[in-house]
């Protein structure tokens, strides 16, 4: 689909996967040069949509340009070798798509398996492969938010975080049809500063998510894009 329709120039397109989780990637175009930038950022999209995800999809390099008879033979038309990629995958796996509460489903999101999501008693959590970032997104509803959030901070004490109330940031958004408000703050634990978040939004009348996030700051951030893809995978339980 990439070659045929949004990159008609390119005529072929090489795959290896080595055991050291790097996959080289051999692109052949009938004219040189093209945006293998844009070209790096639709294949990024076709694996995912494969159901392979990635902490950071990583910076692609050309690692050699040059022109040549790629399939060889006098008849075959000239191609170039525009850019052989060379992207290593730090933590490739497959993806987990959730339906909790498991009994009565609201809401459904896909989180990568080796975040190791699970259902806990109010919804599930899940923490990241370094153990720099832990989420919990737990379900409530007009009787029992407070006791919910009141029971997420109590975690985070719990659990030797220190929030700095004076920080707090309040914000809105819309993800899925779904309105959103988040509150922010920095705070310290064990390992250092961290980023401390309580997001709230109902994914039908009578129900809400309470969404509580711990990232460890200087370690987070690399896992900024999977995150996101994680929180706009969150949606309504059909």
């Amino acid at each position: 689909m990439i070659c045929c329709k949004t990159y008609p120039e390119i005529v072929q397109i090489d795959f290896a996967i080595s055991s050291d989780r790097r996959i080289e990637i051999s692109i052949f175009a009938n004219r040189h040069p093209i945006d293998t930038s844009a070209l790096t950022h639709s294949l990024r999209s076709c694996f995912r949509a494969l159901g392979f995800c990635f902490n950071a999809f990583p910076d692609a390099k050309p690692l050699r340009t040059f022109a040549g008879n790629a399939l060889g033979g006098p008849s075959v038309k000239r191609l170039f070798a525009v850019a052989v990629l060379t992207l290593l995958l730090p933590n490739l796996s497959f993806a987990d798509t959730l339906l909790f509460p498991s009994d009565n489903p609201v809401a459904r999101i896909t989180i990568p398996a080796d975040w190791e999501p699970k259902e806990t008693e109010s919804g599930i959590d899940a923490t990241s492969e370094d153990g720099a970032i832990y989420i919990a997104i737990d379900v409530a509803n007009a009787k029992t938010t407070d006791k919910v959030i009141d029971d997420a901070i109590a975690f985070l004490q719990d659990n030797g975080v220190k929030i700095d109330g004076s920080t707090q940031k309040q914000s809105d958004e819309v993800i899925n049809g779904m309105d959103m408000t988040n509150f922010d703050w920095t705070g310290v634990d064990e390992d250092g500063a961290v980023n401390v978040g309580l997001s709230l939004l109902s994914p039908r009348p009578g129900k809400l998510l309470v969404i509580t996030y711990w990232g460890t700051k200087g370690k987070q951030e690399k896992h900024g894009a999977e995150l996101q893809e994680i929180i706009s995978s969150l949606k309504a339980a059909r």
